[in-house]
């Protein structure tokens, strides 16, 4: 059996440099046509500095290049131009979706025992991604789910894989219908029985230490039809284990070796933000500005890199691009999606904090987009509606006596209720926020599903890929000099630059640990030939091997923090820990000793001082309340922003009655019974009077249909009333009789009630009279205890 041609690259110059010179090996010196070649690259990032280094080469001999064609390895499995389309990664879990819905529950019983888990598009949908994801990983070696060697390898699981091959069939059938191909099933279709190529003469695998099984079997079948393969291995220093045929390191070599890195190479920090200020320090001793690159072994990481990046003055930036998902145009159409759905206005308010939308919203209603926040605050907080259907009914009603602020604001609320009662589309939604910019991605994987033929079938579906589809795509940008990049694990062996830190070295991340699957458990993995537990630590410590030998011990660095960016405990990798026995308890005293604390707290500044806007100097109070002078004494600088400058507190999230506002329910509700019915004298009248005043009043203030907070709330003010009405009968047979309820002390009478300079306003709750003990005031309370 002819076997592939296996070269180290051995060299001191840049891994793409040494792989570039091993392509341009043997070719015409006038002109570099390097189309009948493939290269096989184990990252996308691989492929860039490849093509780079294969451009500057040619320059520096003055000659031209034509590229040869860069593809990872299951990429290279696919067919050039299959009968059908290939179906998405969406369509596919779709197919497996419908097939267990229409499966019956003994059918499926030993892959989801609990049918209760399976209503819904979203949960199947997240059941039918789950055996997507198995297929992925079967196809790896070359299997299908019916394959006759995985019933051997998982013999005490025959009747779960009886069941997935049957639920597989029913899923071809699915994709056969649907007029589209599994991606999977054409690959391991091509390694069995290949089409060579057009053109191909040559395949490079370029330092692939993971090539799948699959590829391998294709690239042998290739190597018999005369297709050249070199396999290239990296290889800068002197190696702790062998490889086999196609460059990947041996298990049984690697997982035993030593980690060369040394103690004085690994930093040990308290959480992600202090390991962010220290490698960034790291790079600020770099002899050549910018000569440094940052690698992430745990991509959780990223977000806190990123901000820290930015506190220190840079720019971060992600080659592997960000998700689509987070951007502006993403977030805003999965949360316009949400809205559509329910109406919720707690969403619509997520919505509005988008500027686009805002500005978007504004122009629908013709309000300003501090005018749209506070239509939907008003809703929110005042109305404490939940819906735009609540809010609507709401705003029909019209209390009395409000203030000239709250009723602008509730009439904005009725141009923002009226604007967005429209029915209006995904499509239209994304193409008038940001006119035809910003939401092109989105918008295309919007067409893809909307054109679906998987979709036109399960519609129901549809809006569950559309979430899912947004999450797993990419939106890539053009990377700025100046910039620091922020690249995966397996983009270290290809950077160029003299000083490299690998962060997140934690246990569980370097190597990437696979801990529990439903279907595959790691213990089967390596009897089927998919990557398992053993075979990435083998891959990791001989890449981390490579990046130690390939730079003197000063410019690279490993850090870890004892905390991760959610606050919980992390190990640090075990690669760290793979050192002789002699230096083993030192090292392990210096990286588990306790973390100190990280951060330094600023010195207080006492030279600030608060400068009052010169209109305001000048204002004065001409009255005090008894609530005022409470919340004076309490705290002079918050009385003055709140009654005179008139800031108020505001809490968007609020979904009840505050206690102020549930109290001045109750008090409305005990005026008016003072005011109409005060000689009741019957227990059972005075509730239904006080009952029937309190719901009138709810219903101007919330509408017919409030919140269920507020109807709990408006239950609780109930069962005080009942209490009321109880005690109001006693004192009335008491011999008690009401004269006045909130009774106004004004502060410009003819003999107010001072309060040092200030006369005294305020409100008497309730005066009453009895023949024989003369008048008593009462206040009333809402709350509970005594």
């Amino acid at each position: 059996m002819p076997a592939p041609r296996v070269r180290f690259l051995e060299s001191s110059e840049p891994l793409a440099v040494q792989v570039a010179g091993c392509i341009l090996e043997g070719q015409d010196p006038s002109f570099l046509d390097l189309r009948d070649m493939q290269v096989w690259v184990p990252t996308a990032g691989a492929s860039r500095r490849i093509r780079y280094a294969l451009a500057t080469l040619a320059c520096k001999s003055q000659r031209g290049v034509l590229s040869p064609e860069f593809l990872q390895p299951m990429q290279a499995l696919l067919p050039a131009n299959p009968d059908k389309p290939l179906a998405s990664r969406e369509e596919r879990a779709a197919a497996w979706g419908i097939s267990i819905s229409k499966a019956s529950h003994d059918a499926i019983a030993s892959l989801f025992p609990r049918p209760e888990a399976l209503q819904g598009a979203g949960q199947l949908m997240g059941a039918g991604s789950l055996i997507a994801d198995l297929c992925d990983l079967l196809a790896e070696s070359g299997y299908q789910p019916g394959d006759l060697e995985i019933f051997k390898i998982c013999d005490e699981d025959e009747d779960r894989w009886s069941q997935l091959n049957s639920l597989y069939r029913n899923y071809c059938e699915v994709l056969e219908d649907a007029g589209l191909h599994d991606a999977n099933l054409l690959r391991i279709a091509q390694a069995k029985d290949p089409c060579r190529p057009d053109g191909i003469r040559r395949v490079v695998v370029a330092c692939l230490p993971d090539l799948p099984v699959i590829a391998e079997t294709y690239a042998r079948r290739l190597l018999e039809m005369g297709i050249s393969i070199e396999v290239l291995v990296w290889k800068p220093g002197e190696m702790a284990g062998g490889f086999d045929a196609w460059g990947r390191p041996l298990t049984s070599d690697w997982t035993m070796s030593r980690s060369p890195i040394a103690l004085s190479q690994i930093l040990r920090c308290k959480d992600p933000d202090e390991e962010t200020d220290k490698v960034l320090d790291f790079f600020s001793k770099s002899e050549k500005p910018g000569d440094y690159a940052l690698v992430l072994a745990d991509p959780d990481r990223s977000t806190v890199f990123e901000s820290g990046i930015q506190r220190r003055g840079g720019t971060p930036f992600v080659p592997d691009g960000g998700n689509l998902a987070s951007t502006s145009p993403g977030r805003s159409s999965l949360l316009w999606q949400e809205w559509s759905d329910s109406q919720s206005l707690k969403i619509l308010r997520n919505l509005l904090e988008e500027p686009q939308v805002s500005e978007w919203v504004g122009r629908l209603c013709g309000m300003s987009l501090s005018d749209t926040l506070l239509a939907c605050d008003v809703m929110l907080s005042e109305l404490l509606s939940e819906s735009l259907n609540q809010a609507a009914a709401a705003l029909k009603e019209k209390p009395e006596a409000l203030h000239s602020s709250q009723a602008t604001a509730r009439q904005l609320a009725e141009r923002l209720v009226a604007a967005l009662r429209r029915k209006i589309s995904m499509e239209d939604f994304l193409t008038d926020v940001w006119r035809g910019g910003g939401a092109n991605d989105v918008l295309e994987v919007w067409h893809s599903l909307q054109s679906s033929p998987i979709f036109e079938r399960w519609p129901e579906g549809r809006d569950v890929a559309f979430a899912r589809a947004l999450t797993s795509a990419k939106t890539f940008e053009v990377s700025e000099s100046g910039e620091l990049e922020i690249h995966g694990w397996l983009e270290a062996p290809w950077l160029e630059a003299g000083r490299v830190a690998v962060s997140g070295c934690v246990e569980g991340r370097l190597p990437a640990s696979i801990n529990e699957h439903a279907f595959l458990p790691d213990s089967k993995r390596s009897a089927l030939g998919i990557m398992d537990n053993a075979s990435r630590y083998a891959r990791d410590s001989y890449l981390l091997t490579c990046l130690v030998a390939s730079r003197p011990p000063e410019n690279l660095l490993c850090s870890f923090s004892k905390y991760g960016p959610d606050e919980s405990p992390c190990l640090p990798s075990r690669l760290l820990l793979q050192c002789g026995k002699e230096e083993l308890p030192e090292r392990v005293l210096t990286l588990f000793s306790p973390a100190g604390e990280s951060n330094t707290r600023p010195l207080r500044q006492f030279g600030w001082k608060w400068h009052l806007i010169e209109r305001f100097r000048k204002t004065r109070i001409h009255k005090v309340s008894p609530t005022d002078f409470s919340k004076y004494l309490l705290c002079p600088l918050r009385f003055y922003f709140e009654r005179i400058l008139g800031v108020e507190a505001f809490d968007p999230r609020a979904r009840e009655m505050d206690a102020l506002r549930f109290g001045t329910l109750i008090h409305k509700a005990l005026e008016n019974f003072g005011v109409q019915t005060p000689w009741e004298s019957s227990a059972a009248k005075i509730e239904a009077s006080v009952i029937s005043h309190l719901e009138a009043e709810a219903i101007t203030h919330f509408g017919p249909d409030p919140s269920p907070a507020v109807r709990v709330q408006l239950e609780s003010a109930k069962v005080r009333l009942k209490a009321f009405a109880r005690i109001q009968a006693e004192e009335f047979a008491a011999g008690w009789r009401i004269v006045d309820v909130e009774r106004k002390l004004s502060w410009d009478e003819e003999s107010p009630l001072l309060i040092g300079p200030l006369p005294l306003s305020g409100k008497i709750d309730r005066i009453e009279m009895h023949p024989e003990f003369g008048i008593r005031i009462l206040d009333y309370k809402t709350f509970a205890s005594a």
